[in-house]
């Protein structure tokens, strides 16, 4: 299928349940990068269609077979395509009466902008920041020196490159900075920490690092969201780490606590994956835990729909 956004085309999947087909519809989108995500053989197509319930999968703009460009998409750019892709399903003749929307990570801010236009029936965050991009990068950043143990001085110009990332001038002397500082990061272990469009390749790049294109803080969208929101995190994540997450989604619904879920998914990392281990059961018994994806986010998502009743 193919939905017209913004003098573009998206390319997806509709899936439609098989059985016992309810009038709630969900809408998947990706985290941050240009990979094109699979449509066809969606993973969380397959796990909502047993629950009867239909699922939207779309490639991002400039991915896949959707036109554009992703290189140079914002995060603006990508909630009017999310808004797009709301639209059509509410004049699908399947009559759906209940669309909501799962983020994955920086898909979190994604779906958090498009709820400015697009007014979501439900929402669900997997590790989708509800801090601002900036507090984001510098959390990961801080959290991620600890998590991988550099040294004080390597933490430093790690969190100092990431403010520079925000704050850098597209000039000559705001490259070399960041050039001077990248100049050592290899050796002190703190590259592996950034993605490769955090790192600009000429002066003028700077001002299209990603950081920038989706730069926003989804906090005023949250406050006033008025329906229900499921936010899951993982116990391990450093990169949007669950504790200062999941106390920002608590204070920005305290006066909508009731449509409020939180998820700290035990020993989950940022994809949910759990890592393996021995695990001590006392009296001298053990069993090993075997690396796989955290089973409380699919329990989770159940009763959550089940508890609002988009689901039969």
């Amino acid at each position: 299928m193919s939905i017209s956004s913004d003098n573009l085309e998206l390319s997806g999947h509709l899936h439609l349940p098989f059985h016992n087909p309810t009038k709630t519809a969900i809408i998947i989108v990706g985290g941050r990068g240009c990979n094109a995500d699979e449509t066809k053989y969606n993973l969380y197509a397959k796990f909502f269609r047993k629950y009867g319930i239909a699922v939207l999968a779309y490639q991002k703009r400039g991915t896949g077979n959707s036109t554009g460009n992703c290189d140079l998409a914002t995060v603006k750019d990508l909630a009017t395509d999310l808004s797009n892709v709301k639209s059509f399903l509410v004049t699908h003749n399947e009559g759906f009466e209940k669309i909501g929307v799962l983020g994955i990570s920086a898909g979190g801010w994604t779906m958090a902008k498009a709820e400015q236009n697009a007014n979501f029936d439900f929402m669900i965050s997997i590790v989708g920041p509800s801090t601002s991009v900036k507090d984001q990068q510098i959390q990961s950043a801080t959290f991620g020196a600890d998590f991988y143990q550099l040294q004080p001085t390597a933490k430093e110009k790690l969190i100092e490159y990431t403010n520079l990332m925000f704050d850098a001038k597209p000039t000559k002397k705001g490259f070399e900075s960041m050039e001077n500082l990248l100049a050592s990061s290899e050796e002190e272990g703190w590259r592996q920490l950034l993605e490769s469009t955090d790192i600009p390749k000429t002066e003028t790049e700077i001002k299209n690092l990603w950081v920038r294109r989706h730069n926003f803080d989804p906090k005023n969208v949250l406050k006033s969201y008025a329906n229900p929101f499921l936010g899951i995190y993982g116990e391990r994540d450093w990169i949007v780490p669950q504790k200062e997450n999941i106390e920002l989604l608590k204070e920005y619904f305290k006066d909508n606590f009731e449509n409020l879920t939180t998820v700290n998914a035990y020993n989950a990392e940022h994809g949910m994956e759990m890592e393996s281990k021995w695990i001590d059961l006392g009296q001298n018994q053990w069993y090993w835990h075997f690396y796989r994806i955290s089973p409380e986010v699919r329990i989770a998502i159940v009763d959550f729909l089940d508890k609002y009743k988009l689901i039969k």
